[in-house]
């Protein structure tokens, strides 16, 4: 995934992702018997909150459970929502040096909007005194320093909103091909870039048409960010985990950076692109298509294979359902240039460290706020965020966890049944990481039970995971954590020199990529020359220092992130 899809996916996604967020198992770290302080030991209070996005659907004050949460709370909730330029309605705050209770700012860095803008006005407080002496759940679902991440300066100012979220049936990113191609051919492994191709190639050969129109072998996106899927593909085929334009290599505490563009590993696979290209079993309008066309292409059953995360394919794959296309869905593959290369497609989701919540400078009564967030991580209403109510969206199963009935699924698939209750505005408050589980031993939400997870498998899924042995469709990948994260989040200013050589390098990488793969067989390695001489006189040094330098400090502290 490139930084530029990271920095887009924005605290926009909080309302609508982070419903949910799971937790694996880790009883050790697990409140045992975490209830919400009871109501006699709150005094009510009244609390201005800060969201620098749009409101939800349902506010959560005008949702049912959340009233009960807040009634539980004995808090009065004043929310300012701001549904557009959260940047300028953010600079007027720091302007004006006064600031409602609680602040969830955008998740930058950089000091001139998000999170960053408020630090450096020092609009927000230190917690971990608070959290000390009044936030038992909170220590409870983060013993130790696992909220040291989250630290600025060697301070905390927020509590986490992105901790991390993990679903064990889904991978961030992977080749794609029809499950129709793999039927056909007997549900054979693939294990290499050429066996795929050889595949895709044989598949439309076999047949030239789909739906009365040409089959397309493979296709791909050159829109923004998905451009650098295109680019950096020769990386993962050698065994690199995404990090963007850079391949990590790891000695200890020391890493080095090297840009994938100009290496051996990109030119292996931009002159096997060139020659698909040149055979037609490559999209030949990748380059001019903007993205709803592509998704309708994708839509239509006659693109075979593809490399890309799963954004859009969940829509994608309901739409060939639709159409009478289940055989078409796609399922996606991890590949190696060559076989005994260990692929590194998969990791655990690095948390996002400048999404949160935190106390302003204005606060009157800060010990009271933290009161509120921490009774708002107790187990009894963090079940009522993410489950609900006993016995109306989820029953105990004979195992003593929580589970779902298949009439409590459908229930919780109804968007607006599951608005009006409120799950999607809990989120607006701390969240606890994937890591974690209740105190009786359930994950964290009803969308990554296994009976809400196997609902979506639809006949020719399941015919898939059958002819694999495969539970989900992540098992035919190996998880492989990163100890420092992911390059592509570490922040590069763009006057710097390394934020000059960057700029520098996207602007060669995208006029020559596609000339490239454009070109005539045997035109590509004049083509290649070009392009390296061009990067080479850019002077990537600066910028390779400056990731190698970044990721050897992250390496130092134990930290995934800056």
């Amino acid at each position: 995934m490139s930084k530029k899809k990271a920095i887009g996916i924005g605290l926009l996604a909080v309302i609508t992702t982070l419903s949910l967020v799971a937790c694996g198992k880790e009883p050790t770290s697990n409140p045992s018997s975490s209830s919400s302080p009871a109501a006699k030991e709150l005094e009510p209070a009244t609390i201005s909150l800060f969201y620098s996005s749009a409101p939800p659907k349902v506010k959560l004050e005008e949702s049912e459970y959340g009233k009960q949460i807040l009634s539980k709370l004995k808090v009065t909730l004043n929310t300012e929502y701001v549904s557009k330029d959260a940047s300028t309605r953010e600079g007027v705050l720091v302007s004006s040096n006064d600031y409602p209770d609680l602040i969830i700012p955008q998740s930058n860095s950089q000091e001139n909007s998000g999170l960053g803008l408020f630090l450096k006005a020092k609009a927000l407080i230190p917690l971990d005194d608070l959290i000390e002496k009044y936030g038992k759940n909170i220590k409870k679902w983060y013993p130790g320093n696992e909220l040291d991440k989250y630290k600025k300066d060697g301070k905390l100012y927020t509590l986490p909103l992105q901790p991390g979220y993990e679903n064990p049936s889904t991978v961030g990113s992977g080749y794609w091909i029809q499950e129709a191609v793999l039927k056909d051919a007997g549900w054979p492994k693939i294990k290499t870039f050429d066996e795929y191709f050889a595949l895709l190639e044989k598949y439309r050969a076999k047949y030239p048409q789909i739906g009365g129109k040409d089959t397309i072998g493979y296709s791909f996106q050159s829109e923004g960010y998905k451009f650098d899927w295109l680019t950096n593909q020769g990386a993962y085929l050698s065994g690199y985990r995404d990090d963007g334009g850079f391949m990590i290599d790891v000695n200890g505490k020391k890493a080095t950076a090297k840009q994938v563009a100009g290496s051996d590993v990109q030119k292996q696979h931009m002159q096997k692109m060139n020659e698909y290209f040149s055979k037609g079993l490559v999209d030949q309008e990748g380059f001019v298509d903007k993205i709803d066309q592509w998704k309708a292409k994708m839509s239509s059953g006659r693109v075979l294979g593809y490399y890309g995360g799963t954004t859009e394919m969940g829509s994608i794959n309901d739409a060939l359902t639709k159409q009478g296309l289940d055989d078409r869905r796609f399922v996606y593959i991890p590949l190696v240039f060559k076989d005994g290369i260990q692929e590194k497609y998969w990791g655990s989701v690095v948390p996002n460290v400048n999404a949160g919540i935190g106390i302003s400078k204005s606060a009157k009564n800060p010990e009271r706020i933290m009161q509120f967030l921490d009774g708002l991580m107790s187990e009894e209403i963090m079940t009522l965020r993410q489950w609900g109510v006993k016995d109306v969206d989820y029953t105990i199963g004979s195992d003593g966890k929580n589970t779902v009935t298949p009439e409590q699924i459908e229930l919780y698939r109804d968007a607006d049944k599951r608005n009006a209750k409120g799950f999607p505005s809990y989120n607006l408050f701390p969240q606890i990481p994937s890591s974690k589980t209740f105190s009786n031993g359930s994950v964290y939400s009803i969308s990554l039970t296994k009976e809400y997870i196997s609902t979506n498998f639809t006949n020719s899924d399941k015919e898939y995971l059958k002819a694999y042995g495969y539970t989900y469709f992540s098992d035919a990948f190996k998880k492989q954590d990163s100890p420092y994260g992911a390059a592509y989040t570490v922040n590069i200013t763009g006057d710097s020199d390394a934020g000059k050589a960057n700029t520098k390098r996207n602007d060669i990488v995208r006029t020559y990529i596609p000339k490239m793969l454009l070109a005539k067989p045997a035109d590509f390695n004049k083509i290649w020359d070009e392009y390296v001489a061009k990067l080479k006189d850019a002077n990537m040094k600066p910028l390779e220092d400056y990731i190698s330098n970044a990721i050897t400090k992250r390496l130092e502290e134990g930290r995934q992130t800056d």
